[in-house]
């Protein structure tokens, strides 16, 4: 089926008002109306669909390829136009936007065309950020429409301009075309730039360009709703030149929005207020991903010059690297106190003297030569701390540090008085100790960690630990579950054979009390009386000299002599009745309290009395 009478269709023109001026043509309401009449959507027609298009083309008796080029097809959220992607913000609706002069031209040729069919809407008047005619170097014009279903009907919306088109031309704005507009037409028609923009979509390099040039032009904080058709097209213009030069480019451009910024440079206020409208767009108004490669430009502009906070996230994720540091983002980063940090970072030379002036955040260093420096003393450990991950008490680390087996870092370098300990010495310190050790799920007979085997052995923890580190043990095990020391396992025997000199003959006083239960006062005074030969003997493991009680000379005196309470127990007496029953035999102490601190008597005058109450006893029961 043909329509008659028809229009032609015109090169760039929107399938839109293609249809609006055959419906015109042929004297019917709208081109809604005459789509329904042919049984097709107006609103597909709209969206760009394929059978409406090819339909509308074989009933107007023209070729369906240009009307399909022109026509702008959904694609879910978004369109595609002439291969390039749009969003509905990229689209001028629901009122639409001409040049009054080429307006003028069409209907200066119209000839014998209908009245209101001359006049046609092209394609590129539709895409939001083309606000000027490339042809005639004129600002376009914005046509409001009465209500939302004549928003597509061109003849319809162009009656109301047509009346006052002579002022209309006469009043055209002149204004060149930009580069930026330019290069958009050429994206459209399918040419290339060979700029950086290329590799973004349409509607991203346009608008990335327009918000570029929004700060560049109105400021941070620009008021985007009293912003005119002029301004949006200066701020095209400005943004294409930064966006098309490419990262470096932009870097520069927020490098000056950085430097310019009033409150300084390194003030703690952060990127939303260096960047501006620019950043706030990014970060709160769009999270489309094909945006990242701006982001990932300003988050690297950040990382490499700002000495941000710790907790600083950019776009939702946390900036990946740092260069700069302040003694501010510092001191938050380590936990070091700033007095103790700013001594740290001169004795090191990353900052120079003079910085007593500057608050914490102004001063700043390269956080990348600072970075190994930083780490160890924030993470490194105390004294106590080492003293709690081996399991012992603080003054049992001082002598492991004295024999060299754990280093403390350099006071100099550290800006304390107190010694500290590197977190990686300490874990090669414990990595020295199980290396070449054997793993284990439970404590095999005779094996004890280090302290306990300092006992077993009577050793200091410091020679045990050196043998250990210095392999000249035969066996070392190792318990993955527990910690310190205490994972460290040892044969208890074989520490004391490797520790122990030639064992020394004889008893200390200590071991004396224990055998007999003389009191150490005895024993000191018997040892003085000569009743217990003794001599001065080196200890087997430490430096000084020890007391020792020949085993001979103990056998020899508790032989000869016993306590009360030794004869009491020979007597079959309690204390009291042993003593009265040897005051009433006449049997007194050969060694007497008063010289000695306890009484002792005779073995065999006691065994010797037992022995006659024994057969008082037995003549008794006879």
């Amino acid at each position: 089926m043909r329509l008659h009478p028809t229009v032609p269709y015109m090169p760039g023109e929107t399938p839109t008002s293609f249809a609006s001026r055959l419906a015109r043509c042929n004297n019917i309401t709208s081109a809604r109306e005459l789509l329904s009449d042919f049984g097709l959507s107006f609103g597909k027609l709209i969206d760009g669909d394929h059978d409406t298009i090819t339909y509308l083309a074989e009933v107007a008796g023209t070729d369906p390829v240009p009307l399909l080029r022109e026509s702008c097809r959904r694609l879910g959220n978004d369109f595609l136009l002439r291969s390039q992607i749009l969003t509905r913000a990229s689209l001028v609706r629901p009122s639409l936007r001409i040049c009054p002069v080429c307006i003028a031209e069409d209907q200066q040729s119209a000839g014998g065309a209908p009245e209101g069919t001359a006049a046609y809407c092209r394609t590129v008047w539709s895409i939001q950020h083309l606000r000027t005619c490339a042809h005639h170097d004129v600002a376009l014009v914005d046509l409001p429409t009465l209500w939302r279903e004549a928003a597509h009907d061109f003849p319809s919306v162009l009656d109301g301009w047509s009346a006052r088109s002579d002022a209309g031309v006469r009043d055209a704005c002149r204004r060149p075309a930009s580069q930026f507009e330019r290069y958009l037409i050429r994206r459209l028609e399918g040419g290339a730039a060979q700029c950086w923009l290329d590799g973004l979509p349409f509607y991203a390099a346009a608008r990335i360009s327009e918000m570029m040039g929004l700060v560049a032009t109105q400021g941070r904080r620009p008021v985007s709703k009293s912003l005119t058709s002029d301004d949006w097209a200066e701020a095209g213009r400005q943004g294409f030149l930064v966006a098309s030069a490419g990262p470096e480019r932009i870097e520069r451009f927020l490098h000056d929005l950085w430097a310019d910024y009033p409150g300084g440079r390194s003030t703690p206020a952060g990127p939303k207020a260096w960047f501006g409208r620019f950043y706030q767009w990014l970060e709160y108004e769009t999270n489309d991903p094909v945006y990242d490669p701006v982001r990932d430009i300003i988050v690297r502009f950040v990382a490499d010059r700002i000495p941000f906070h710790e907790n600083e996230r950019l776009f939702g994720k946390p900036v990946p690297y740092r260069k700069v540091h302040s003694v501010g983002t510092a001191i938050h980063q380590t936990g070091i106190s700033e007095k103790r940090l700013r001594k740290v970072l001169v004795q090191a030379g990353h900052i120079d003297p003079g910085h007593e002036r500057r608050v914490a955040h102004q001063v700043t260093f390269d956080a990348t030569a600072a970075a190994a420096l930083l780490d160890r003393l924030a993470t490194a450990l105390t004294t106590a701390d080492v003293a709690a991950a081996l399991g012992i008490t603080w003054d049992q680390v001082k002598p492991i540090v004295d024999a060299g087996f754990l280093r403390a870092i350099d006071k100099r370098e550290s800006a304390t008085v107190a010694s500290l300990f590197s977190s990686e010495d300490f874990a090669a310190f414990m990595s020295a100790l199980r290396d070449g050790a054997v793993s284990l799920t439970s404590i095999p007979d005779g094996a004890f960690d280090l302290s306990a085997a300092c006992r077993r052995a009577q050793c200091t923890l410091v020679n045990v630990v050196g043998l250990v580190i210095r392999r000249e043990l035969n066996w070392v095990g190792w318990l993955p579950e527990a910690s310190g020391f205490r994972s460290i396992l040892v044969d208890a025997a074989e520490i004391r054979s490797r520790v122990r000199r030639v064992e020394l003959e004889g008893y200390t006083r200590r071991q004396v009390e224990h055998v007999t239960g003389i009191p150490t006062a005895s024993i000191n005074a018997l040892i003085k009386g000569g009743f217990l030969p003794a001599t001065r003997e080196r200890h087997p493991i430490a430096y000084h000299k020890v007391l020792l009680v020949s085993k001979e000379g103990l056998d020899r005196f508790r032989a000869q002599y016993v306590k009360l309470s030794e004869a009491a127990g020979i007597l079959k007496l309690s204390i009291p009745a042993a003593r009265r029953a040897l005051d009433v035999a006449g049997i007194g102490p050969s060694l007497a309290k008063a010289d000695f601190r306890t009484a002792f008597y005779l073995r065999g005058d006691i065994e010797t009395f037992a022995l006659r109450q024994c057969q008082d006893w037995d003549a008794a029961a006879r």
